[in-house]
């Protein structure tokens, strides 16, 4: 029951999303999924990238305080976004030093079956939910964009929320779902790489572990995802793989440590996938004070694994999802900075975007020019 109480927020979430998703099926949308992704866009590409744009992306500036260079993105928020839409967001995050976005799954995929997608599957027919819905054309718009921009993709691949019930425990369960994430791997490779290899930066693993894997959840859960590894590998090696796990004070920061040195032992990372754990602060799983010593514990665990990137999801929400106060999320982002070697945030794309937020944008990137919050 504890470990059901720590995963709610994020139960909640996919739910959320699920309802979402369900919500943004109009006519003018269901009309633009059921399009040809990969005919010619109907409203053109701009021409004309300006020199300062470009020249700012070729930019590499060293700030001696910490910044966040990714966000997360949940695609039932964006899924009628045209290309323009797109290029507009990614030059907004690029004004505050944000080049990489985290797509946090392209399907969910409730027991091996479609509900609803982001880009254009053949593995759906004949495998779909009775309301599934697909936008075809999300995907390919983003890459559209992120080609104009610099903008770097990882894509996540299938998720469902039954996950918090079966977790990693049901082997059955996980092959079905694997094999599904490696064939809609294949099939997204195909579809955008080589057109898009520039801005295609790797995988994200969209099921969520955490430090509480106690018994052989550890084992187990290194097992799931190296079904996934080995197939992703398969496809190209040179794409690295990001995970995202929380962590809660319902277990200690030395418990912490050895679940994931058990994990490391047991799992097939490759040098440059990335351990990008949640500071699990906004959901309200741990204390900003205790983020110190939970970081501490994460940090001699990833020294086990050689080759394994270590990078703080540091997050800019409450528990109650309204934007984060930057003096909180600055703080958090202090604290894990002793530890890791970069920073993203779950999630700049929904909580300080001036799409929605133009007062915490502006904060933020009066802080990202100077290092001093207002």
């Amino acid at each position: 029951m504890k470990r059901l109480l720590c995963v709610f927020l994020s139960c909640v979430m996919l739910l959320c999303a699920c309802t979402q998703v369900g919500e943004q099926s109009s006519t003018d949308e269901m009309s633009e999924a059921s399009s040809n992704e990969d005919a010619p866009f109907n409203e053109s590409a701009p021409e004309d990238i300006s020199n300062e744009t470009s020249q700012e992306s070729e930019e590499n500036t060293v700030k001696d305080y910490p910044t966040v260079t990714g966000t997360f993105v949940q695609l039932w928020a964006f899924s009628s976004y045209t290309v323009q839409q797109w290029e507009t967001h990614f030059n907004h995050l690029k004004d505050v030093g944000i080049d990489t976005v985290i797509v946090q799954w392209t399907a969910t995929t409730p027991y091996g079956q479609f509900k609803d997608c982001y880009y254009g599957t053949d593995l759906a027919a004949g495998n779909s939910t009775s309301d599934y819905v697909c936008y075809s054309s999300c995907i390919y718009r983003m890459f559209e964009a992120a080609k104009y921009t610099g903008t770097k993709i990882f894509l996540g691949l299938n998720i469902s929320d039954e996950w918090w019930n079966y977790s990693a425990l049901d082997t059955s369960w996980g092959v079905t779902q694997a094999t599904l994430g490696v064939n809609m791997a294949r099939e997204l490779y195909d579809k955008y790489y080589s057109e898009y290899s520039e801005s295609f930066a790797g995988w994200y693993w969209s099921w969520e572990l955490y430090n509480q894997m106690g018994g052989d959840l550890a084992v187990t859960a290194a097992q799931f995802i190296n079904l996934y590894m080995e197939g992703l590998t398969a496809i190209d090696p040179s794409l690295p793989l990001m995970l995202s796990p929380f962590i809660t004070n319902q277990v200690s920061a030395g418990i912490t440590e050895a679940t994931w040195k058990k994990f490391f032992e047991n799992a097939s990372f490759r040098e440059g996938d990335i351990f990008c754990c949640q500071d699990s602060v906004g959901a309200g799983h741990i204390l900003l004070e205790q983020t110190d010593e939970y970081f501490a514990a994460m940090a001699k665990a990833v020294a086990t694994e050689k080759g394994l990137v270590f990078w703080a999801n540091n997050e800019s929400f409450n528990s109650d999802y309204t934007p984060a106060d930057l003096s909180r999320f600055i703080s958090q982002m202090e604290i894990t900075d002793k530890y890791v070697s970069g920073h993203v945030t779950f999630a700049y794309s929904h909580y300080y975007h001036p799409d929605k937020y133009p007062s915490y944008h502006q904060q933020y990137k009066d802080y990202y020019e100077d290092g001093k919050l207002g």
